[in-house]
């Protein structure tokens, strides 16, 4: 494990590869690299729909170095964004995700990196996320599972 001498750093960057463990294992990946990037793709768009409050209530259950992943290049001002439908939203992720990696399936990545925050964040709190949420947007975040 990584030694910052820092205990709750260390601590954090031990979560931090244990989410990416989580994602990559989600996805059928090895590449830790790729799980980083789907986790980043996801959680900014996932943030820019939210409004400030729900974001900083999320960020706040966040380890701190993927808190900071989060809240990278985030402003405030207009949120949340009006993005309604999936597929402009998925869109939004595979423009995110692309750049860096190959065609991958948004909707999955957004499912996994979701049943990754809902394991380790306060019970409810995912639930709150989808409840900002419009429909079509939060069904893409359950795995057939009812809202």
């Amino acid at each position: 494990m990584t030694s910052t001498g820092v205990q709750a750093l260390d601590r954090s960057i031990h979560t931090t590869n244990e989410w990416l463990k989580e994602v990559c294992e989600e996805m059928g990946w090895e590449d830790r690299e790729r799980g980083y990037i789907a986790l980043r793709a996801v959680l900014l768009n996932l943030r820019d729909r939210l409004s400030a409050g729900q974001a900083a209530h999320l960020a706040a259950q966040l380890p701190a170095f993927v808190r900071g992943i989060y809240y990278e290049g985030y402003t405030p001002a207009h949120k949340p964004e009006t993005v309604r439908s999936r597929s402009e939203f998925l869109e939004r992720i595979r423009d995110s995700f692309q750049p860096q990696r190959g065609e991958e399936d948004p909707a999955e990545m957004a499912r996994a990196v979701f049943s990754v925050l809902r394991r380790h964040v306060a019970e409810g709190e995912a639930d709150k996320v989808l409840e900002e949420m419009p429909n079509e947007i939060a069904e893409t975040f359950m795995s057939g599972a009812a809202r």
